[in-house]
């Protein structure tokens, strides 16, 4: 009696373990995916470590990185260079030209995202990017100096009204 104790006892572990997705010596948890606050939907979800973004302007994609590569990318944040480039609207945004500048892209604090956000639940998000300029600077609202370098801080928290605000990431 004993012996069947024990096995039902062990079993009935076993399977409280299996529901819970856990195993003996493994973790469960998914690793966490790191993203940029930028644009996205169905056909363009988030991606760790993207070599493009458009950034903040999604309906019109006329602020965005490209060329980018990437030094460090995690949960202490992201480091990487690129171009920072977005349209300039004269005479209006239709006949309007494209400007770039080289950049110095900084991300951090990244938070999980929300599930109302419809994005992949491993997902965690920057709140803040900064945009340094090395060498040329943007007629873009710089607001911080990153490193010694002009720099734009966007950020998905703050007023969503606010000339940097990424606002809320959805997918």
């Amino acid at each position: 009696m004993t012996r069947t104790v024990s096995h039902v006892v062990i079993a009935t572990f076993a399977s409280v373990c299996a529901g819970a997705g856990l195993a003996a010596g493994t973790a469960t948890a998914e690793p966490a995916m790191y993203a940029l606050p930028a644009c996205y939907g169905a056909g363009a979800p988030p991606v760790e470590r993207p070599d493009q973004v458009i950034i903040q302007t999604c309906a019109d994609g006329s602020k965005e990185l490209t060329h980018l590569a990437w030094t460090s990318w995690g949960p202490a944040g992201a480091e990487g260079t690129g171009t920072y480039s977005y349209r300039v609207c004269e005479p209006n945004c239709a006949a309007g030209y494209q400007v770039s500048f080289q950049a110095v892209i900084h991300a951090d604090e990244p938070q999980p995202a929300t599930v109302d956000s419809k994005c992949p639940a491993n997902t965690s998000f920057y709140d803040n990017l900064v945009i340094a300029f090395p060498d040329r600077v943007p007629d873009d609202t710089v607001n911080m100096r990153y490193r010694g370098l002009p720099a734009v801080l966007y950020s998905t928290v703050g007023d969503p009204a606010g000339p940097t605000s990424l606002g809320k990431v959805t997918c």
